[in-house]
């Protein structure tokens, strides 16, 4: 598929999107109707193939993406019970202002003038269990064997007014018109004078869209406001305008959609407006400019999550895989891959799981664990600062509600870990623990007795090297188990995995406790929490 070509025929791969719409029959935010086949057919006029690129060469491959869209409605049962899940998982955090569009003029004034109430839904747990139900309704049918199962997208629309957990005055005054007959000043009272973001497994991105368990994806027009930016880089939890920056300073001028903010430059015309041909041209208007968001959301998800650009390595010939999980701990709270620390610990049957589907035909793998302080292993502790990165921004926040009132700034601090340096640091780093792993690579000599047992693991000193036997591919993964980071940090700004073709890095943030330090950790030379750790470095 990578050779040069251009006068043949690609060749051409079938792939169906399924695009689900939750509460847009009328039964869901703002009594909103969309029709399905519409829909169908724009995304099809829009976007009905496509060739992926090679992420080396950034040339297109010999090879053709054709879509077929497949759009339907969730039935209203499936709606409630969805609203009843978020609306269960909401947990209320600080106040925070009113989003951009309803403070400017012509925004409307209701709901209050004050801040609004916001709330956190951890999406893992009841919400994603009532999706996964929607799903199994949709797509489980027992009749037909499949060998690979659909893939979806859930487009989900809540009435907030329904879900609102504090049942306030500006939710129960919220109109039930039709959505093309309401006022800028009812649209407002439609969003409740609160808003909701959704966390998955307590991630550090409060976020409207998330990847659940199953083949699906869900993006909520209910939620937000939230960027697009990344959670390092910029603000990647709340989003006041239509344009935001990141670490690079590069601005980000479009955000994940939401329905009442949407309808209000429609309100606003539809109040100037006279006679029913004006109403009708502005649905007209407005479900186009929906149908083109709509459709930017399924392409982006298509070509990033379905069918993403590729990149080409080489195949592995070793017959086995030789997995040393080293667990790096600054604490004593707990042991990461000992089943004592619960929902802590690095679940290593479903690790071997997940890495035996990566094995190619007639490779074994072999899994060992240990685990170190890290402030015995100086190097490495060094390594982890080193990689660490701090940036300042000032924040521009209302001074209070309207245009009249003036701006604030806050100034405020956050750090992340660069993972290429991490992952570069760690392999310059002479320590025993990783000199004799990383890199080791395959050697073709195929020796059944060369695996090191769980209880050889703890003599690592110049033993490394001789289990780099013929035929084995060895690759490290580390996880870092930290109580010494501020809270917040991720590699990157975003993950908490970092990967090349010679190691894995796992960051797992536990925060401060200075008082379940692990033993010696106060020594001289050791990892230590403080500024002077990172100028000793």
């Amino acid at each position: 598929f990578l050779r040069d070509g251009g006068h043949d025929t690609p060749l051409v791969i079938p792939m169906e999107v399924n695009v689900v719409l939750v509460g847009m029959r009328a039964d869901g935010g703002l009594a909103y109707a969309l029709d399905e086949a519409k829909l169908r057919s724009f995304l099809h006029a829009s976007f009905a193939s496509f060739r992926p690129s090679s992420m080396a060469t950034g040339k297109e491959l010999e090879v053709e993406v054709e879509l077929k869209y497949n759009v339907q409605h969730a039935s209203a049962s499936h709606v409630r019970a969805i609203e009843g899940a978020v609306r269960a998982g909401m947990r209320r955090v600080s106040d925070e202002s009113p989003p951009r569009e309803w403070t400017e003029r012509g925004g409307g004034g209701g709901a209050g003038g004050g801040a609004w109430r916001a709330y956190e839904v951890e999406a893992a747990g009841d919400v994603e269990d009532a999706i996964a139900r929607v799903y199994d309704d949709l797509f489980g049918d027992p009749k037909l064997s499949r060998r690979v199962e659909p893939v979806a997208l859930f487009v989900v629309s809540l009435d907030k007014p329904r879900l609102d957990p504090g049942g306030g005055a500006a939710s129960a005054s919220a109109s039930r018109k039709p959505p093309e007959s309401l006022t800028p000043d009812e649209l407002r009272d439609s969003e409740g004078g609160y808003v909701y973001r959704y966390r998955y497994m307590g991630s550090e991105g409060a976020t409207a869209a998330w990847l659940g368990r199953g083949r699906y994806a869900v993006l909520d027009l209910s939620a937000g406001p939230c960027s697009l930016a990344r959670i390092g880089g910029g603000d990647g939890e709340r989003f006041d305008g239509d344009s935001t920056e990141d670490a690079e300073g590069v601005a980000v001028g479009w955000a994940l959609p939401r329905l009442a903010p949407t309808f209000l430059p429609y309100a606003r015309y539809a109040a100037s407006t006279r006679g029913a041909h004006d109403v009708e041209d502005l649905k007209k208007r407005r479900d186009a400019a929906m149908f083109g968001r709509l459709s930017a959301l399924v392409v982006s998800a298509t070509r990033h999550l379905l069918a993403p650009d590729v990149k080409v390595e080489t195949l592995d010939h070793a017959e086995r895989v030789f997995v040393p999980v080293v667990a790096l701990r600054d604490h004593a709270r707990f042991a990461p891959l000992h089943a004592s620390a619960g929902a802590r610990a690095l679940d290593l049957e479903t690790l071997k799981a997940e890495a035996s589907k990566l094995l190619q035909p007639r490779q074994s793998l072999s899994v060992v664990t240990g685990t170190h302080n890290l402030h015995e292993h100086e190097h490495l502790a060094a390594a982890v600062l080193r990689a660490r990165r701090t940036r300042s921004v000032a924040d521009r926040r209302n001074a209070g509600v309207g245009p009249g009132h003036g701006h604030t700034y806050h100034a405020s601090a956050r750090s992340r870990i660069d993972a290429s340096a991490l992952l570069r640091e760690f392999r310059a780093s002479a320590d025993l623990l990783t000199s004799g792993l990383i890199g080791a690579g395959t050697d073709p000599s195929p020796d059944e007795n060369d695996f090191l047992t769980e209880a050889a693991l703890a003599t690592y000193a110049g033993t490394w090297n001789t289990t780099a036997r013929r035929g084995t591919r060895i690759l490290p993964l580390y996880l870092l188990s930290l109580s010494g980071l501020p809270p917040g940090v991720l590699l990157d700004g975003e993950s908490l995995v970092a990967a090349d073709e010679d190691l894995v890095i796992v960051l797992q943030s536990v925060g401060e406790s200075t008082s379940d330090a692990s033993p010696g950790a106060d020594a001289k030379g050791a990892w230590r929490r403080d500024a002077d750790a990172e100028l000793e470095a």
